[in-house]
């Protein structure tokens, strides 16, 4: 056995074993990846963290190859998951990971930072670790982490329960049996929402300047689940 056991025991005589090992501590990784055979049999497991885009609502995103031959679904979302670890109340104020796919805690990895195709499943090209194409290849590190770090920073500001704004509007709330958040259309939490929709907006101005296909679509759109990125990918 791997573990170190001592030997016990209980009233009855009967002997068992307790471990004295201490237990590792629990290590993050993107739990929207997973592993898949490739299409064609090859000895390897291939690493599913890209998605297919189906919000065709988005300004500039069409039915990809449309009409002919070529694998549908050029249109590819990285998703970066929801982590409960970071601060309090997570479960009612959203963050994301700001760890770049790929150097998270518990990521599959090898000695390359970039991401390596290696095999097709389901008409897309996936790699064997978890890196993604979109950092470093549309992204820098950095440009990911300012992003999804001003990201969490207005989710916090916005929906902290102890900060002074909302507590002194929750007070007014109660102490007008909730007619001031009936009056009171744009409170302090709409407004800091729509300071994120802004920035979202700013920011894919600026990632057309990158790319002209590359689109941070904001965690509204995702149920504040993942902060996602669309790019046009397909080989």
């Amino acid at each position: 056995m791997s573990h170190q056991q001592a030997s016990n025991h209980n009233e009855s005589g009967v002997e068992k074993s307790i471990s004295t090992d201490v237990p590792e501590p629990l290590q993050f990784f993107n739990y929207h990846e997973y592993l898949a055979d490739p299409d064609e049999p090859i000895n390897i497991k291939l690493v599913v963290n890209h998605f297919p885009d189906f919000d065709h609502d988005l300004p500039e995103k069409k039915p990809p190859f449309e009409g002919s031959d070529a694998p549908s679904g050029n249109c590819r979302i990285v998703r970066i998951p929801r982590v409960y670890h970071t601060i309090q109340d997570s479960d009612i104020i959203p963050q994301f990971s700001p760890a770049v796919p790929g150097t998270e805690d518990a990521a599959l990895t090898d000695n390359n930072k970039n991401f390596t195709p290696r095999g097709q499943f389901d008409g897309s090209v996936f790699g064997v670790t978890s890196v993604t194409p979109l950092v470093p290849g549309l992204l820098s590190e950095q440009e990911f982490i300012e992003i999804v770090t001003k990201i969490n920073g207005l989710l916090f500001a916005a929906l902290n329960p102890f900060g002074w704004e909302n507590v002194v509007e929750s007070i007014l709330d109660i102490v007008t049996f909730t007619v001031y958040s009936k009056i009171r259309k744009n409170r302090h939490e709409r407004r800091k929402l729509q300071e994120l929709e802004d920035y979202v907006t700013t920011t894919n101005e600026y990632l057309k300047t990158l790319n002209p296909d590359l689109v941070l679509i904001s965690p509204r759109r995702c149920g504040y689940l993942s902060v996602s990125q669309s790019y046009s990918f397909c080989l």
